[in-house]
């Protein structure tokens, strides 16, 4: 399952997955981790819920602001 979502999250050009960890618990994928854009979380996780499958994807990631 995890390789699978990675595999999709590659094929998006637009998604920065580098701060993302995928945790993989029985049925559940956890997506964690710092995002650098708000709009990426939406990305992830519509990506990692049409391969799981609705209701199976829980997002516990952040955005992490930059001053920069």
């Amino acid at each position: 399952m995890r390789a699978a979502i990675d595999a999709a999250w590659a094929a998006d050009p637009t998604l920065d997955r580098s701060g993302i960890v995928v945790r993989i618990l029985g049925p559940i994928v956890i997506l964690e981790g710092y995002l650098s854009a708000r709009e990426h979380r939406d990305i992830a996780v519509r990506i990692a819920t049409a391969v799981a499958g609705a209701g199976r994807v829980q997002d516990r990631m952040l955005y992490r602001y930059s001053a920069q």
